[in-house]
């Protein structure tokens, strides 16, 4: 008995303390597994763009945009870290990596900044304006705090001009090609960083999945000067068995022909006039000759040597384009250059109309012309 008394009270200090070590783990284990996270997607301040018509120039920042992601710091004593870089992207001469599905255009990406609510201890900070879309990894933040907190990141996209010979707006493309990744790690002191949930951003990714980049302003169409297309003319008479017959070719015709030239002006190089004809007296008529005043008789045009009589349609509106082929004259080979539509009109009998038909006397004509640079 006595013995028994003994060795009661070292088994049950044994069952204690056995006790005690099996509950200190897990509440180490517990704060080892609460890692810093990604709080929502990246979101954008709204870009900000050039306006359309702009004179475009290399280095020219036509599109801008802060974004913003928040990362919840939940570890006390922990150590945000955030590093970026582009290592495998080749850059321009601006520092911007180039788009090539959308020519003469790169994106530079520049640190902007950390923020939080919340009163921390930045050990460390890039400069703002720190440019990220460089060929090596860099710090651009750290800090530590004594509690657990929210923090921004910002980074400022720029779209920009690297080639303004090859450049013509649209929509901005991004390859798998074109990557610059943003690492957002936490540790604790004397501990390897471990990388956030949500720590890994492509930020040229992020430009068209989550920023919704615009339409990108578009170079103003080179233009001439000033054009002559407004023309007052008279055809020759022809005796009725002269009037070519409607679907005859161009040949039948030639009796009466008038040549004619449309004229633009002082076109700088490489531009390119389409020209769209319009029957004045009907504008929706889809006819390949013009109406006139003389119900049996109508005018069709042709295009320099064409032997197919040019088609009418409706006045193109907007950038809307009618569905029928324009008449196309140039580049312009020079600046300054003069482009030159020769036309030539002749009389036409409308369709069903035998030469029999016809009735003498005046008739008008008149076509409306609708010139587009490109």
């Amino acid at each position: 008995m006595n013995n028994n008394h003994k060795y009661y009270p070292i088994l049950k200090c044994v069952i204690i303390l056995f006790t005690f070590f099996i509950i200190i783990p897990n509440a180490l284990l517990a704060h080892a597994q609460a890692y810093c996270s990604m709080s929502g997607k990246m979101t954008s301040d709204g870009w900000k763009m050039s306006s359309p018509g702009t004179d475009f120039y290399n280095g020219q920042v036509i599109g801008s945009t802060r974004a913003s992601v928040t990362y919840n710091m939940p570890v006390p004593q922990n150590l945000p870290i955030v590093t970026a870089g582009s290592p495998t992207a080749e850059t321009s001469q601006y520092n911007a990596i180039p788009m090539p599905m959308t020519p003469g255009v790169g994106v530079r990406v520049k640190w902007g900044g950390g923020y939080s609510p919340y009163n921390i201890n930045v050990t460390y900070q890039a400069p703002i304006g720190t440019i990220l879309t460089r060929r090596y990894w860099q710090d651009v933040f750290r800090a530590t705090s004594s509690y657990s907190f929210p923090i921004i990141f910002y980074y400022n996209y720029e779209i920009i001009v690297i080639d303004k010979d090859k450049y013509k707006g649209g929509k901005l493309i991004i390859t798998d090609s074109t990557s610059v990744t943003a690492i957002t790690a936490t540790a604790r002191p004397g501990m390897i960083p471990q990388s956030c949930g949500g720590g890994f951003i492509n930020l040229m990714t992020a430009v068209t999945n989550e920023l919704n980049v615009p339409e990108l302003p578009e170079p103003a169409a080179p233009t001439c000067a000033s054009a002559d297309i407004t023309l007052n003319t008279k055809m020759k008479s022809v005796n009725s068995s002269q009037v070519a017959s409607y679907g005859s070719s161009r040949n039948s015709g030639t009796a009466g022909e008038l040549p004619l030239r449309l004229i633009g002006r002082n076109c700088p190089k490489g531009t390119v006039i389409k020209a769209y004809f319009t029957d004045a007296r009907s504008p929706s008529a889809t006819n390949d000759y013009l109406n006139s005043s003389n119900q049996s008789v109508g005018v069709r045009l042709y295009y320099d040597q064409d032997q197919t009589p040019i088609k009418f349609g409706p006045t193109p509106n907007g950038s809307t384009l009618p569905t029928r082929s324009p008449i196309i004259e140039g580049p312009a080979t020079n600046d300054n250059s003069t482009l030159y539509i020769p036309i030539t009109a002749q009389y036409v009998r409308r369709p069903g109309v035998t030469a029999g038909d016809l009735t003498a006397g005046d008739m008008k004509a008149a076509t409306t012309v609708t010139f587009i640079y490109d």
